[in-house]
């Protein structure tokens, strides 16, 4: 299961054991004042609960954008709204869980069309992009280009490592940039992806390359969240600045800095 497919059941769960706890307790009359009028849009939260409850909502907002899920904000609010009144909820677990259900299975049958989209799109790319000047290609499927070569040391995957990097999709589009940041990245190597663990052991401090990253090296048929589709071809632009070495004391804070979904994809996903 994706992380994706996880999220929806994550919440699901969570509907369905409030749809439970609200059918199993009395009705909560209505209160005899009426709710204030919601507030200006545009107006700041004050209030600690105000900046908090905000706070809960942008968090929630933000996953579910992440994750690539549609809701229909006015029912959503909805549902928070009468479970935290009391009132009975309009629909029945059953209700509920079907409707779930569907959008899971919607979903997967989408991402799988994608990916075999996305799939198809990177072996045709791969295959005219392999007969190009500079362009290398290793036993994995791994491309790359030499832009400068390096003088320093080469790094191990046991070894942390500094290096700039932008990432962009077949499309051109970007998703990751650590020049954007302003900031270089520091992780250990044998703790991303396998594209790039292979990719910057052909390196050396100093050097700069262009990674061509087939899907089966990269995030495969699980993507990662709604930034990198199924099956996507990954396009890196890398500079390594330096091999920190296993135990590098400042390395390890940084680690979080990796490329997005650092975890190496499980075989077959």
């Amino acid at each position: 299961m994706t992380h994706h497919h996880c999220v929806l059941s994550v919440i699901a769960a969570m509907v369905l054991s409030s749809a439970a706890l609200a059918a199993d307790a009395p009705a909560t009359p209505a209160p005899a004042t009426a709710t204030p009028a919601a507030t200006d849009a545009a107006a700041k939260p004050e209030s600690a609960i105000q900046r908090a409850s905000y706070g809960f909502g942008m968090g929630i907002g933000m996953q579910m954008k992440q994750e690539g899920l549609e809701l229909d904000i006015a029912q959503f609010v909805r549902g928070i709204s009468d479970a935290l009144a009391g009132r009975q909820p309009v629909l029945t677990q059953e209700e509920i869980q079907q409707a779930v259900m569907a959008i899971q299975e919607e979903t997967m049958k989408k991402r799988a069309a994608d990916g075999d989209n996305n799939q198809k799109a990177a072996d045709a790319f791969l295959a005219e992009n392999a007969k190009k000047e500079g362009v290398k290609t290793t036993a994995s499927g791994l491309q790359y280009i030499v832009v400068k070569e390096g003088e320093g040391k080469t790094p191990t995957p046991s070894d942390f490592v500094e290096v700039h990097y932008r990432g962009t999709l077949l499309s051109g589009k970007e998703f990751d940039s650590s020049i954007q940041r302003g900031k270089p990245a520091q992780f250990k190597l044998d703790g991303v992806i396998p594209g790039w663990t292979e990719g910057l052991q052909l390196m050396k401090e100093g050097g700069k390359m262009k990674f061509y990253i087939p899907p089966k090296i990269g995030y495969g048929q699980r993507g990662a969240g709604n930034i990198i589709p199924a099956n996507s071809l990954l396009v890196f632009d890398v500079e390594l600045l330096k091999v920190l070495g296993p135990n590098d004391p400042n390395a390890a804070p940084e680690a979080a800095e990796a490329p997005h979904a650092p975890e190496t994809p499980e075989a077959g996903k």
